[in-house]
């Protein structure tokens, strides 16, 4: 995976997320954190990494903090699970979460009515 040429300034960075998908491509497990304060790039960090992701036919699925107090529980994971299940077959999606469908629908209400399918 090559740096972009419009992406300047977070080389380093960019290597590290392109290293850690090296290494999910090659079935090792992998996470990495962005943090920073706002308006640095993280998100726009994210994104060349997720572009690169799809690029090699990953499916990329995001989720954002809440920005301010009351958040709801588990937010992220939250709006990523919503974009699974409104991508995925029924099947496919009781396949991927296995015996932890149950649990997961009880925070996205939204995993049991797809797999009632």
């Amino acid at each position: 995976m090559a740096l972009t040429d419009t992406f300047v300034g977070r080389e380093a960075e960019l290597t590290i997320l392109y290293d850690a998908l090296r290494n999910v491509f090659l079935s090792r497990g992998q996470s990495v954190l962005v943090s920073g304060e706002p308006g640095i790039g993280k998100t726009r960090l994210a994104s060349e990494c997720a572009t690169a992701a799809q690029q090699q036919g990953f499916l990329v699925l995001w989720g954002r903090c809440w920005e301010g107090d009351g958040a709801p529980a588990f937010w992220p994971w939250v709006q990523i699970i919503r974009t699974l299940v409104q991508q995925c077959e029924a099947d496919t999606l009781a396949a991927e979460m296995g015996t932890g469908a149950a649990t997961i629908a009880q925070v996205v209400p939204e995993v049991r009515a797809q797999l009632r399918r």
